[in-house]
C-alpha cells in the first residue's frame, strides 16, 4: 500500500518536516539519496536523538511477555543463547547510554549525533545499509545501531533481560536476588 503524502496533508494536521520525513523513510528506493539525507537530517536536528521509547500502556505488556518467557528455550547445554526479549524496555530506562564513551571510540554516540558532518555521513551509511538489507525503509532502529557503529563510534551494550531471567531462575536459590547493576553494565 502506498501513501499519497500530499493528499494526506490535506486531511491531517502535520507539518512539512514530519510529512517529508515519513515520505522519505518509508520508500527510500524512490527518493533521491541526497534529498532524503537532508530531510532525515533536518528531522533529527529538530526532534533530537532517537531514543528508545516504550509507551506507558506498552510497559506492562513487555513485562508480562518477559515473565512468561520460557528460559529453557535459551538455556542450552549450560549456555545462555542470545535473545532480544525485554531489551527495548530495558533501553527505555537507560537513555544516558548515548553519553557513554567506551572502548577506543573518540566520543560517545551523542557526540557523533551532534556533529552535523558526521551525522550526515551516518545517515548516508544507514541509507545504504537499508537499501541493501532493509525493506525499502529507513528505520529508526537501524539508525540508532548505526550511531553505535560507524565512523569509529562504539556504543555500550545492555545486559539482556532474558539472560538475567535465566540466571535468576537457574542460580537464584530461594528467589531472592540482589542485582547491584540492575541489569545494566559492569557484568
Amino acid at each position: 500500500m502506498s501513501v499519497d503524502y500530499e493528499v494526506l496533508q490535506n486531511f491531517v494536521d502535520i507539518d512539512d518536516l514530519e510529512l517529508n520525513y515519513h515520505r522519505v523513510t518509508n520508500n527510500i528506493n524512490s527518493i533521491d539519496i541526497e534529498d532524503g539525507i537532508e530531510w532525515i537530517f533536518k528531522y533529527y536536528r529538530e526532534k533530537g536523538f532517537p531514543h528508545y521509547t516504550v509507551r506507558e500502556e506498552e510497559k506492562n505488556s513487555h513485562i508480562n511477555s518477559l515473565r512468561k518467557f520460557d528460559t529453557d528455550s535459551i538455556f542450552i547445554d549450560n549456555q545462555i543463547q542470545q535473545t532480544m526479549h525485554g531489551l527495548r524496555l530495558a533501553w527505555n530506562y537507560f537513555p544516558h547510554w548515548v553519553d557513554v564513551q567506551c572502548g577506543n571510540s573518540k566520543m560517545p554516540p551523542i557526540g557523533y549525533f551532534n556533529d552535523d558532518d558526521l551525522l550526515k555521513i551516518i545517515i548516508k551509511k544507514t541509507w545504504k545499509y537499508e537499501e541493501k538489507h532493509g525493506n525499502n525503509k529507513f528505520t529508526e532502529n537501524r539508525f540508532r545501531q548505526s550511531l553505535k557503529l560507524y565512523q569509529g563510534s562504539q556504543g555500550v551494550s545492555n545486559f539482556r533481560p532474558s539472560a538475567a531471567k535465566v540466571i535468576y531462575e537457574k542460580f537464584g536459590g530461594d528467589g531472592t536476588i540482589w542485582d547491584m547493576s540492575c541489569g545494566w553494565g559492569g557484568r
